[in-house]
């Protein structure tokens, strides 16, 4: 049986040879999993996203890690207060554009 880390990689678009690479870098799936997330943040740059995260977390039956990651969480409608959030994404995306 696959561990979750490993069908959430799949689902990021990590392949198979640096799922191999990291099961046989690292011995508890805590670590592979951080890894194959820093991987995948590394690779994605800008294109990972938490909605990325979200979707591929649902589709291994995961829905219990966005339940306890992501609260408080609500749509913004307000035009206004979409600017000040598309300025703070956008600073903060800029501020780690060096992952």
């Amino acid at each position: 049986m696959q561990t979750d880390w490993v069908q959430l990689a799949a689902q990021l678009g990590i392949g198979p040879s640096e799922v191999a690479d990291i099961q046989t870098d690292f011995d508890a799936d805590v670590e592979r999993a951080l890894v194959m997330l820093h991987l995948w943040v590394q690779s994605s740059g800008r294109r990972a996203t938490g909605n990325d995260l979200e979707r591929a977390l649902t589709v291994i039956g995961r829905s219990d890690v966005i339940r306890r990651c992501m609260y408080n969480v609500k749509e913004v409608t307000d035009v206004d207060e979409k600017a000040v959030a598309k300025g703070y994404l956008d600073k903060s995306t800029s501020d780690h554009d060096d992952f």
